[in-house]
């Protein structure tokens, strides 16, 4: 759920611990989802996370 405080029950589940269940990323790609925007996402996210924590 978006915005939900509570960890994911699914991610401990499978032995994520609540601290990191609670910064998990959920992304979903569908048969609409193309290459190029696979590839994107994997060139953006770890500028957006390192953005996002204030390292270079």
């Amino acid at each position: 759920k978006i915005g939900n405080p509570e960890p994911s029950i699914v991610l401990q589940a499978i032995g994520l611990s609540s601290n990191l269940s609670l910064g998990s990323l959920r992304l979903s790609i569908g048969r609409n989802t193309n290459q190029d925007q696979v590839n994107y996402v994997i060139t953006m996210l770890p500028k957006i996370i390192s953005k996002m924590r204030g390292t270079p």
